[in-house]
């Protein structure tokens, strides 16, 4: 009897888990949305402010297209949840492989580079301190 109430405990203790990281990373995720979202609005302020100057009104259109791209993914982090999210990247990789394979180094590496940052100077901020 006592193995039930163990085993009961810990299925309820992993829901919760989960539970609690699926909401962390959606709370994440809708931020990184927003941010996109602004960046989008930029951009289409700098696609706009492009096609007034002759000189580089040429680079209006791929700024224009990059802000709408920017648009169509923010629409897509707003409309999914981590789950289905998980699924549409495993059917992807499935279906292009190299490609999953480049995007999962790039971001590996961003994550890296970023660590990397951050603990540089986090330590350089300790040996000011004269710690």
């Amino acid at each position: 009897m006592a193995t039930t109430d163990v085993g009961d405990t810990t299925k309820k203790t992993v829901t919760n888990a989960k539970t609690y990281v699926e909401q962390q990373v959606e709370q994440q995720i809708h931020a990184l949305a927003e941010r996109v979202g602004g960046t989008e609005a930029t951009l289409q302020t700098v696609a706009d402010a492009l096609r007034k100057d002759a000189n580089i009104s040429f680079l209006a259109p791929a700024v224009h297209g990059g802000a709408s791209y920017l648009g169509r993914f923010t629409g897509y982090l707003h409309g999914r949840s981590v789950d289905r999210m998980f699924g549409d990247f495993s059917g992807f990789s499935r279906e292009q492989p190299a490609v999953a394979t480049v995007i999962a180094v790039v971001t590996g590496f961003v994550v890296a580079r970023g660590l990397k940052a951050s603990l540089d100077g986090s330590s350089s901020a300790y040996a000011a301190n004269g710690k």
